[in-house]
């Protein structure tokens, strides 16, 4: 019987990393800055949401203290919409964005290892995951940013918008603004 890609990451993925829901959405917060605005993250289906830049915790234990390799983003959300699994990377700025982009840059670098290691993981198992969804993966990423230059306007029509892609990095992005709620499937477009 084939299983849900969610349940296959939660067997592989530290617990100590994973977020808990609260009152139905998820909370990001940046627990260094209390006056942080907190941005409540909804959804429709299930979300997992891990946080692995952590205090005690290293990540990246094989290299120094290198930036931006030592370095992972606040959160990773993996969420199931339409048949794809869909992979947000999110920072939470209340300066300058452009560390951000580092950031993420690694943190992508960082998941497609997870993925290519879940990946791994069901072959060797033999793990059937439902509808092939190892190979309709989607990432991208997010900035949560106090700053309201350069905020990404969300579209109305999501059948027909496209994220911008960073120049410098290659991947796809939304700049916006942090102590808003966001509807998680409303960010599930191409």
């Amino acid at each position: 019987m084939p299983e849900s890609i969610l349940s296959i990451i939660e067997e592989i993925l530290v617990d100590d990393f994973k977020e808990s829901e609260t009152g139905g959405c998820y909370e990001l917060k940046e627990n260094k800055k209390k006056d942080y605005p907190i941005t409540k993250v909804k959804k429709e289906g299930k979300l997992l949401v891990y946080s692995f830049d952590k205090d005690g915790f290293s990540l990246f234990p094989y290299f120094k203290g290198v930036k931006p390799i030592n370095k992972c983003c606040d959160y990773v959300f993996f969420y199931l919409r339409n048949k794809i699994l869909w992979v947000f990377t999110c920072e939470l700025k209340s300066g300058s964005t452009q560390d951000a982009t580092k950031k993420l840059y690694n943190s992508n670098i960082f998941i497609s290892y997870v993925m290519k290691s879940l990946e791994a993981y069901c072959i060797v198992n033999n793990k059937i995951v439902n509808n092939n969804i190892l190979s309709n993966i989607e990432m991208r990423s997010l900035i949560l940013s106090t700053k309201k230059k350069h905020l990404t306007p969300l579209p109305t029509n999501p059948r027909k918008a496209k994220y911008p892609t960073n120049n410098k990095f290659k991947f796809k992005y939304l700049n916006l603004q942090t102590g808003t709620d966001i509807q998680l499937n409303t960010l599930c477009f191409m």
